[in-house]
């Protein structure tokens, strides 16, 4: 249904088909996204030290431009830093950031890579997120990822790898 994953690994390479087919500014957002997901498969089985908090950070800003989330609700997915630190990550000067963040990143990067497995058209990908589902009790999965705590992030990731794991 969607693409498969790489068997490479973290230096994995789009999909010549997808290159082509793409157009434009998406192109270089899913360019860019590609490299946010592959650094992420590795980011559950790497130390968190490993991890370049700058790029996860970028990684993780061009996700929610993709969902168009909005500040408040990607400042909670966060873990709600302050709003100063936020907006110092934002535009990429943030100097420290903590690993629950970089956990949280890691899971939200899991998210997205998921849902562009399970579904061939990018646009149904990120609208996923917006639509009410049963399995959260009839809240949309941005509802149940803005509970705030890293457990509402594993369960919608759970969800989904649940449902790819037939492709995987």
């Amino acid at each position: 249904m969607g693409r498969a994953p790489s068997a490479s690994g973290p230096a994995a390479k789009m999909d010549t088909n997808s290159v082509a087919n793409s157009h434009g500014n998406a192109l270089c957002m899913q360019i860019r996204m590609e490299r946010v997901v592959s650094t992420s498969q590795t980011l559950d089985r790497t130390a968190l030290t490993d991890v370049a908090p700058n790029d996860a950070l970028r990684g993780f800003f061009l996700i929610m431009d993709a969902w168009a989330v909005g500040a408040d609700d990607a400042r909670t997915l966060l873990g709600s830093p302050a709003e100063r630190t936020f907006y110092a990550w934002r535009r990429g000067t943030g100097v420290r950031v903590p690993s629950d963040t970089l956990r949280r990143i890691g899971y939200i990067a899991g998210i997205y890579k998921a849902l562009q497995i399970l579904y061939s058209d990018p646009h149904l990908a990120d609208a996923w997120i917006r639509h009410p589902n049963r399995a959260f009790g009839d809240q949309t999965p941005l509802e149940r990822m803005r509970g705030g705590d890293v457990v509402d992030l594993a369960a919608v990731r759970s969800y989904l790898d649940a449902a790819s794991a037939p492709w995987s």
